[in-house]
């Protein structure tokens, strides 16, 4: 390379995911209490 100024870029492709707990509702259970249900779900952050 001859002498000079040189910039240089670069591009990175990242991403991060993760599971998480959702809430979907809640009910009696056969003691009497309540029980919330939950459903696990994925998520991907770009």
């Amino acid at each position: 390379m001859k002498p000079g100024k040189y910039y240089l870029q670069a591009v990175l492709n990242w991403s991060s995911g993760a599971y998480y707990d959702r809430y979907t509702g809640s009910g009696y259970n056969s003691y009497g209490g309540g029980t919330d249900y939950y459903q696990r779900e994925y998520y991907k952050s770009m």
